[in-house]
């Protein structure tokens, strides 16, 4: 969900509450919520890690890795998913 759609959603509940904080404290939350997670790429040498790039979409980490873990002569990537607190 985009941050458009999830205020769009939030406006709609809140509308006609004159109750604005409620909302607002909503999408504070959901934000917080949005990030909770982080998926960690490396890349695995011989004889060491290396952290190459941080997403916050599993997706976009999965394509990252694809690209180079097609070709045999590249360095795997491995993906960590990584609790974030804010």
């Amino acid at each position: 969900m985009t941050n458009e759609e999830k205020a769009n959603e939030i406006c709609k509940k809140h509308c006609f509450d004159s109750n604005l904080y409620n909302g607002c404290m909503e999408m504070a939350e959901w934000k917080d919520k949005q990030y909770s997670i982080a998926y960690v790429v490396t890349r695995c040498e011989e004889h060491d890690d290396y952290v190459e790039e941080v997403f916050f979409d599993i997706e976009k980490a999965e394509q990252y890795c694809a690209k180079y873990n097609s070709n045999e002569d590249n360095y795997r990537k491995h993906i960590t998913k990584v609790n974030v607190t804010l």
